[in-house]
């Protein structure tokens, strides 16, 4: 990955995120951007503990692949 500065960093982060799938981009957000914990996500959206894991862990895979392609 090139070397770039944090607020440079943190806005390419931003808009990986939000070319994510929505499924991904808004429980991406809601853990790293807003703060909740998966148990809070989880009542949140309806889902299970062990759903929001999984689908935070695949979001965070696509997203790192993302980045490092750009």
């Amino acid at each position: 990955m090139k070397k770039v500065n944090s607020d440079t960093f943190v806005n390419e982060v931003m808009y990986a995120i939000e070319q994510l799938p929505y499924k991904f981009s808004s429980l991406l957000t809601l853990k790293y951007v807003l703060g909740y914990s998966g148990k809070e996500i989880a009542e949140i959206t309806g889902l299970s503990e062990t759903n929001v894991r999984q689908q935070l862990l695949n979001g965070r895979k696509m997203l790192s692949k993302m980045i490092e392609e750009e």
